[in-house]
């Protein structure tokens, strides 16, 4: 029997391809959001990565064009991007511009997010008090006590809206180059 999974097991890990995919690492120059997007962003490569037949070198800031812009859904999918590299200028500032742009497509980071954390106060099986900044949020938005509690039941399940990108100027950004 053994025999027989290992056969199996090697069949299909032959068969099947794989696909490693580069990740462009880099830092945000302009602010970046799926909520209001922008046209054009540039952001400053992190380390030093070959795209086709160009060599960018960590310092190297990528102009282009915020494309391909899907905003969050339901079942908790998160909004999404693709960025158009149209231009690179190089560590003395001479700006160099791509006959063919270079497309690379964002790449989902985990991230704590604050709002979303919460707080015990005693037990939380059910004698205790959990209470969350989002709460708070949810609260706003809420048109009453039983919307609320509506909002509150769903609010981290996988029937809610997936989060919006929004980066400021400075922050690490990941795009998954093919």
């Amino acid at each position: 029997m053994k025999k027989f999974l290992l056969s199996v097991l090697t069949l299909i890990m032959s068969t099947t391809l794989v696909f490693a995919v580069e990740i462009l690492k880099a830092e945000t120059i302009t602010p970046i959001s799926t909520k209001k997007p922008v046209e054009d962003i540039s952001v400053k490569v992190l380390e030093s990565i070959s795209l086709g037949d160009i060599n960018l070198q960590k310092g190297y800031v990528l102009n282009g064009k915020m494309i391909d812009v899907v905003q969050p859904q339901k079942m908790g999918k998160n909004a999404t991007f693709a960025f158009k590299i149209m231009s690179y200028e190089d560590l003395n500032g001479q700006k160099t511009v791509l006959n063919t742009p270079i497309k690379v497509q964002y790449r989902q980071q985990m991230r704590p997010n604050i709002k979303r954390s919460s707080f015990t106060i005693g037990d939380a099986g059910g004698s205790g008090f959990v209470f969350s900044p989002h709460d708070i949020t949810i609260a706003k938005e809420s048109k009453g006590v039983g919307d609320f509690l509506k909002k509150e039941l769903i609010k981290d399940s996988m029937f809610d809206t997936g989060w919006d990108i929004e980066l400021k100027s400075g922050q690490t950004i990941k795009f998954n180059v093919e």
